[in-house]
């Protein structure tokens, strides 16, 4: 028997070091948020008397900067899978790369398994796929979470 595509391709969608992403958008939150890496630190330009909680960031970033789909979703719509709309969504921007990554959740597959989407990459081109739990949660990252309280 052929074994299905997914096989054999990498399952890598990003495979780059946590520090080369630069800035990371959230769209779907109200109001939206943007964070921007200065040197060492996460920073919202929009509210900068906010401080950014950098460690929920920075693992953000990793899981992002190493995201890589469990397994290849065919035959499903976007709209099907909570993808458009999107549950929540990421826009990244890597240093030195001018493209702006979108990065989609839909909704949970199995227990562990969440669809996702990457809009931007060229090897995952409307591809639908599925990520582990851990990453969906990362992505799911709320204003509280990412914004500490001010004194």
């Amino acid at each position: 028997a052929l074994l299905p595509s997914t096989e054999w391709r990498s399952k890598k969608v990003f495979d780059q070091e946590a520090s080369r992403i630069e800035e990371i958008r959230f769209p779907l939150l109200t109001p939206p948020l943007v964070l921007i890496r200065k040197e060492d630190h996460w920073v919202s330009p929009n509210s900068p008397r906010q401080k950014v909680a950098q460690e929920q960031i920075n693992s953000l970033a990793r899981k992002i900067s190493r995201l890589k789909a469990q397994s290849l979703a065919e035959f499903v719509k976007a709209s099907e899978v909570g993808l458009d709309p999107p549950q929540a969504e990421l826009i990244v921007k890597f240093k030195g790369d001018s493209t702006e990554f979108r990065v989609l959740l839909g909704k949970q597959k199995f227990q562990n398994l969440y669809y996702a989407e990457v809009k931007g990459v060229a090897d995952w081109k409307d591809e639908i796929f599925t990520i582990n739990q851990e990453s969906a949660e990362k992505f799911r990252i709320t204003a509280a979470q990412i914004l500490e309280k001010g004194e």
